[in-house]
């Protein structure tokens, strides 16, 4: 099913895959009271100041904090919700 971006999304309830109508995977949401990025096991309620820390290239649009260098998208008064960017959507995320 197509959603308000053009991708279409498999909702399983706790996680949303959202592809190109060519397939490819563009986005993964999934609930997350705790986010690990490399070996570091971080508390949603911490993930946006762990963010704003150690990645110089962060940036916000509608609402999500992004962050390049984690390819994480995220709404800090949302919780738990995280979303796994692929690579070549950061630039579409910039360009809004």
């Amino acid at each position: 099913m197509p959603n308000g971006v053009g991708l279409n999304e498999l909702d399983y309830d706790s996680v949303v895959y959202r592809f190109q109508d060519c397939g490819r995977l563009e986005e993964i949401t999934a609930q997350a009271p705790v986010v690990t990025i490399g070996n570091l096991s971080v508390p949603f309620t911490a993930v946006a100041s762990f963010v704003r820390a150690t990645d110089p290239s962060a940036f916000e649009k509608a609402g999500l904090l992004i962050t390049p260098k984690f390819g994480l998208a995220f709404d800090p008064d949302d919780p738990f919700w995280v979303t796994a960017l692929a690579a070549h959507c950061l630039d579409s995320w910039r360009d809004l």
